[in-house]
């Protein structure tokens, strides 16, 4: 059994590897409206991508939208997929399939 503070040490290196996660590729920004449904986008010239990289607690796949720059999606792995309905360069989508948490 892990001690308490194990415990606490692990849990703040999993909160820092989240934190420099987020500021490498920040979560999509999402709307919706009545009139034009839902769509999410990712700012500057980076692209909207889920990532199974995360986990829930009980250690089930969770895709999360990220964004990323386009130069790093030839080197990451299979926990990078394409988003159903969105061309591989549009940095913006509807969100037709709702296959994201955000």
């Amino acid at each position: 059994m892990k001690t308490f503070n194990q415990c606490c040490e692990l849990g703040e290196e999993t909160k820092k590897a989240k934190e420099a996660t987020d500021k490498a590729n920040p979560q999509c920004n999402s709307k919706w409206t009545r009139n034009e449904g839902g769509y999410f986008w990712c700012e500057g010239d980076r692209v909207p991508r889920q990532d199974f990289d995360s986990t829930k607690s009980e250690g089930e796949r969770v895709g999360v939208c990220r964004c990323y720059d386009k130069s790093e999606l030839s080197i990451r792995g299979p926990e990078l997929r394409l988003i159903p309905g969105c061309h591989e360069d549009a940095t913006r989508c509807d969100d037709t399939e709702a296959p994201v948490t955000l």
